[in-house]
């Protein structure tokens, strides 16, 4: 029965080293996977961070047009009294002119400060 040149159990033993084989480059393919999946986590932590850093600088510069605008209409405001403060309380009308009132009491409170 020996005629194969293997026994039973060398046969046996042959697959279980086999097996053996298999399941370390299994779990070697696992961990490759597993430091993969936390790479790629971290990279979505890091994208993540950058674009709510992103979000925050576009907030502070819809604030900074917002005020820069409001300066700039102030600023024309202030050039149409100056060249005409009749037509200027003619085209915006009396909403216009209680808002200038109270900018310019603000002004006035500032130089008491």
């Amino acid at each position: 029965m020996q005629s194969h040149g293997f026994s039973k159990d060398d046969y046996i033993l042959t697959l279980k080293k086999q097996l053996e084989d298999q399941k370390k480059q299994y779990e070697q393919v696992i961990s490759s996977k597993d430091e993969t999946i936390s790479s790629l986590k971290e990279t979505i932590a890091t994208s993540q961070k950058s674009y709510d850093d992103m979000k925050d600088q576009l907030a502070v510069k819809d604030n900074q047009i917002t005020a820069l605008t409001k300066l700039t209409n102030n600023a024309q405001t202030l050039n149409l009294v100056d060249k005409d403060p009749k037509r200027i309380q003619a085209a915006h009308g009396n909403a216009e002119t209680k808002s200038e009132q109270s900018s310019s009491d603000e002004k006035k409170d500032d130089f008491k400060n």
